[in-house]
């Protein structure tokens, strides 16, 4: 049953690489790529910061990387790396060795880059304003971040682990149902 698991998790990375392969085109014809937005200062004092930052940060090294610059694609990843529950992740990754060798040297850095794979059609169409908690508990949070892309919407879940400073940090960026359990998300405490 356990390698019936596996085997399905692997097909569903592997479909999800060429989804994002098949889904990605050159800059259309007619179409101005935008420019990265400058990368914030986070304050990581609320999981819908943590959320947000995480999400900004892989807008602007998704507009970098449209737009050719690779210097300004690197410094957003690496803002993004500040913002991850570095641990959490390492002892996932542990636990699925397999998955290991698809993200190169640097786990972490593979890992994060996969978000952006992931939600890259949906990166120009964030609602931050509509963001919500799916669920709470005083360590981990999921916070709901609703998107738009060209032809459909999605929800995008950004799970925050608690850290032992009392910082937020990403453990994961996923889709979810629209039926996810949700309260109200707190006011940022300082809009950029």
């Amino acid at each position: 049953m356990r390698e019936l698991f596996d085997r399905q998790r692997v097909l569903l990375l592997t479909l999800t690489v060429a989804v994002t392969l098949v889904g990605c085109e050159d800059n259309p014809s007619g179409s101005t790529p935008r420019p990265p937005p400058e990368l914030p200062l986070v304050v990581l004092d609320t999981p819908e910061n943590a959320a947000r930052g995480a999400l900004t940060y892989l807008q602007a090294e998704l507009r970098a990387v449209a737009n050719g610059n690779e210097q300004t694609a690197e410094e957003a990843l690496e803002q993004l790396r500040s913002l991850v529950a570095v641990e959490s992740i390492e002892k996932k990754l542990n636990r699925m060795p397999r998955f290991k060798t698809l993200l190169g040297d640097d786990q972490i850095k593979g890992y994060i880059h996969n978000w952006g794979s992931a939600i890259a059609y949906y990166a120009e169409g964030f609602h931050f304003d509509r963001m919500r908690r799916a669920s709470e508990a005083p360590s981990k949070v999921a916070v709901i971040v609703p998107a738009s892309g060209k032809e459909d919407d999605a929800l995008i879940q950004v799970t925050c682990l608690r850290q032992d400073d009392d910082t937020w940090h990403v453990s994961r960026i996923e889709f979810v149902a629209e039926n996810a359990t949700s309260t109200p998300a707190s006011r940022p405490a300082s809009e950029p």
